[in-house]
């Protein structure tokens, strides 16, 4: 349980200013420098943050069972990530769910019968707006992929206790890969029993 430790606000908002700057890619702005916020000590300190029109991510569940994984090298870690299907929204504004469709059939070929919403993740709230939704997809039926073309990638099915096995081992340790796999898993245990 938590307790409130004191009622007054550590920060107040005075004023906020924005000033863009556009990005080279993923169509993220920098913004801020942000808001101004007076603290109980008088300061005025300045916050950045990375303005991200949002992201979907896909938990797909296979008919045999098996979750789709997606290998692929991320850049600013220099290393291939095991993640589910995801993208970004094209734009500010855009319906998530239709987002959460067409990354799947683009990724994996893949199109879903039964969707479920698991949550709208905070990814990194310290310096970034992005939310990711995340889906569980089931009831699955092939077509072709339609990869972007700066996107590679290759596509393994897994068993999904594998899955939670590799969370547990450090194997997969992309944030939002891992917490959609724990709660697909929480969710289809609870349905089979």
């Amino acid at each position: 349980t938590s307790q409130v430790i004191s009622n007054v606000p550590s920060a107040i908002l005075l004023s906020q200013f924005t000033t863009d700057y556009p990005a080279l890619l993923l169509g993220v702005n920098i913004g801020g420098t942000g808001t101004l916020i007076a603290s109980l000590a008088s300061l005025i300190t300045f916050r950045e943050y990375v303005k991200h029109n949002g992201a979907v991510a896909i938990m797909a569940v296979t008919n045999e069972g098996k979750i789709l994984i997606e290998e692929q090298f991320r850049y600013a870690h220099r290393r291939v990530f095991l993640e589910i299907p995801a993208g970004k929204l094209d734009h500010w504004g855009e319906d998530r769910f239709e987002c959460a469709k067409r990354e799947l059939k683009e990724e994996t070929g893949f199109s879903a019968e039964k969707w479920t919403h698991l949550m709208d993740m905070a990814t990194t709230p310290g310096f970034c707006s992005e939310l990711i939704s995340l889906y569980l997809a089931e009831n699955l039926t092939v077509g072709e992929t339609n990869f972007d073309d700066d996107e590679f990638l290759d596509l393994v099915s897994m068993p999904l206790k594998d899955a939670v096995s590799m969370i547990a081992r450090g194997e997969i340790s992309d944030g939002k890969t891992a917490l959609a796999i724990l709660m697909a898993d929480k969710i289809l245990n609870a349905e089979e029993k």
